[in-house]
């Protein structure tokens, strides 16, 4: 036998047990040990535990927890370090593929994805909010997103009530993203606004209506605030804006970066938009809009200028990307308005 194949031999032997060779892997003494074995297996179980749970949804993990005490134990203590929850409420299911045919089911079949898993109730997606809510330490950061087509939203409203009058809910960062704004969830998201009041840095996506019964209370200084007319309906002439703007500004609430979402068009040279802006003392603005303002003919200098934002972006709203972004032909006009700009981002947003 070659002096290879002798090794190889030898090493094969070391690998797979054999009853004429001798187990040399672990000492007797080590196997009989009832202090290392069982401390040993349960910190590799413990591992084991950890990595699967935080890889899956919230309805394995609570199957998981039903595995052994150790793993109740572990993703237990895995889930109170969560601090985030996220919901999506998707269009519900109308059809149903069976063989090559398409058939319309009786009731439409919800669609709801609480923390990675899909239920098609709300009372389970509720109960997996709870579940999901009751086990964290502090839920600091709140993604709700919902795409229901009925004015009063029943399905968004539920599941910010659920979180409502709860102690460890101090929520730092609310994001929502809706079809539709300003509807019956106005209560719910007020009420969690003002209970939240000390803790929230980011808001994102309100209606002028919404912001201003969220701010009417106290004023608040935001990191990052995100508002839209869309409230206003299809039909919000400007006048009726302005006056939500000005409502606005008398609540004192501020923000270090401004976001702003308009259908009609967003005229940085009106005299109350430019008050508004200057009332938030943002100092980043981001302005999308459906379509460009019509800006009536101007001077050669612009009497009010907006001098704390120092960062610009304008992003426009297309069906389809475009080589060409129509909002680039007010750009002399945004560096009149806004003197310390130096260069201004135009963007274009297709996913709507």
């Amino acid at each position: 036998m070659s002096t290879s194949a002798a090794e190889a031999k030898s090493d094969l032997a070391a690998q797979i047990p054999s009853c004429s060779h001798k187990q040399t892997l672990l000492e007797e003494a080590d196997v009989n040990s009832e202090a290392t074995c069982p401390a040993l297996c349960d910190d590799l179980l413990a591992k084991i535990f950890a990595r699967t749970m935080r890889r899956s949804s919230i309805r394995s993990q609570l199957r998981l927890k039903r595995v052994s005490r150790l793993a109740h134990n572990v993703v237990g203590r895995e889930m109170g370090k969560k601090d985030e929850l996220l919901v999506e409420i998707l269009d519900p299911t109308e059809y149903r593929i069976i063989g090559l045919r398409k058939e319309k089911l009786p009731r439409p079949e919800q669609n709801i994805i609480v923390q990675g898993s899909l239920v098609h109730t709300m009372d389970e997606a509720l109960k997996l909010v709870k579940e999901a809510v009751g086990a964290m330490r502090t839920l600091k950061t709140l993604r709700l997103y919902s795409r229901e087509n009925d004015s009063e939203q029943g399905n968004f409203t539920s599941v910010i009530q659920e979180l409502l009058g709860k102690g460890n809910v101090q929520l730092e960062t609310v994001k929502f993203r809706r079809k539709r704004v300003g509807t019956g969830a106005t209560d719910s998201i007020v009420r969690l606004v003002e209970e939240n009041a000390d803790s929230l840095h980011s808001l994102g996506q309100l209606g002028l209506s919404e912001a201003i019964q969220c701010f009417a209370g106290k004023p608040m200084a935001l990191e990052r605030l995100s508002l839209n007319e869309f409230d206003g309906g299809f039909d919000a002439d400007q006048e009726s804006i302005c006056e939500r703007m000005i409502q606005l500004m008398s609540t004192g609430i501020t923000a270090t970066h401004l976001s702003y979402s308009s259908l009609q068009g967003f005229d940085p040279t009106d005299e109350v938009v430019q008050r508004f802006l200057t009332s938030f003392e943002c100092e980043s603005l981001r302005l999308t809009m459906m379509k460009g303002p019509y800006v009536p003919s101007l001077p050669d200098y612009m009497i009010g200028k907006v001098r704390h934002v120092q960062k610009l972006e304008m992003v426009e709203v297309v069906e389809k990307t475009n080589i060409f972004n129509t909002l680039i032909t007010y750009e002399k006009m945004l560096h009149k308005v806004f003197p310390n700009v130096e260069d201004v981002n135009f963007l274009q947003d297709w996913r709507r």
